[in-house]
């Protein structure tokens, strides 16, 4: 079954809050219309507070972004975690990113960026990022 639009970005941003909770993170989903930032998210231990901005693709192979999704922030780069849905049985992908690494992916230039889950390899389940100091993502 084919979500809509909407209850497909919804799920993604559920799932995305889900994750980083399952790893000692205190995760919430934004009310929308939150520039940038789909879920906030704080390590409970360190307090280290990291904003996400969430995509979620139905097919989960290919996403859909605007060139603006590249945009870092300070002092923290900020989060692109990139959601592919399958079926019901399967649990869904997920990849990532570090905006400041989303803005050096190669892609082609136009108003919208169509890119495939094989751009993202690397970061595919990379929690671990998000504990990573902002200084280190920049490089």
């Amino acid at each position: 079954m084919r979500l809509p639009t909407g209850l497909t970005g919804t799920a993604g941003e559920y799932y995305v809050a889900a994750e980083p909770s399952r790893r000692g993170w205190l995760a919430t989903v934004t009310i929308k219309n939150a520039p940038g930032t789909d879920v906030l998210a704080q390590n409970l231990v360190t307090k280290r507070t990291v904003a996400i901005q969430t995509k979620t693709s139905s097919g989960g192979r290919s996403f859909s972004l605007h060139p603006r999704d590249a945009l870092t922030y300070d002092p923290d780069p900020g989060w692109m975690i990139l959601v592919g849905l399958g079926s019901l049985e399967e649990r869904p992908t997920f990849f990532v990113i570090p905006r400041c690494h989303l803005a050096t992916t190669p892609h082609k230039d136009s108003t919208r960026l169509a890119m495939t889950r094989d751009a993202f390899v690397g970061y595919q389940d990379g929690w671990d990022l998000l504990t990573d100091a902002p200084d280190r993502l920049r490089t």
